[in-house]
């Protein structure tokens, strides 16, 4: 769950959790602001912020326009295709549906498997 901006205001005001959370991005020469502290299986930065885990970049859009996420947005990594990216002009607001044909773009669309379907070949099987 995402913190509200209100919530981050007085999280970040502590001085050692602003230096532990900002001080967390290296940029790259794509101008990408990648997170280097824990990651969730996705590849999205992971932060416990208050005791709860959150990602990265959903803060840093929240922190950038000083307002909450509204219901039923995700943020999505249009610009750079990079989950690992936290810099908040790489991020935009969008539909969940957008979120996942914006995957299927980057990644291709989804293997099958399982009977009736060719996985190019199974270890152990010629």
């Amino acid at each position: 769950m995402t913190p509200t901006f209100e919530e981050m205001k007085l999280w970040f005001a502590e001085p050692d959790h602003e230096r532990q959370f900002f001080g967390n991005f290296e940029t790259d020469k794509n101008g990408c602001h990648l997170w280097k502290g824990p990651f969730w299986p996705s590849g999205h930065g992971r932060y416990v912020f208050d005791g709860t885990n959150t990602r990265t970049h959903r803060l840093r859009w929240e922190w950038e326009r000083c307002s909450d996420i509204p219901q039923g947005i995700c943020i999505r990594h249009l610009l750079c295709k990079n989950k690992a990216c936290g810099n908040p002009a790489h991020l935009i607001g969008g539909t969940w549906s957008e979120n996942n044909d914006d995957e299927k773009f980057i990644h291709g669309r989804p293997m099958a498997f399982g009977p009736g379907h060719d996985s190019g070949g199974e270890p152990g099987k010629r």
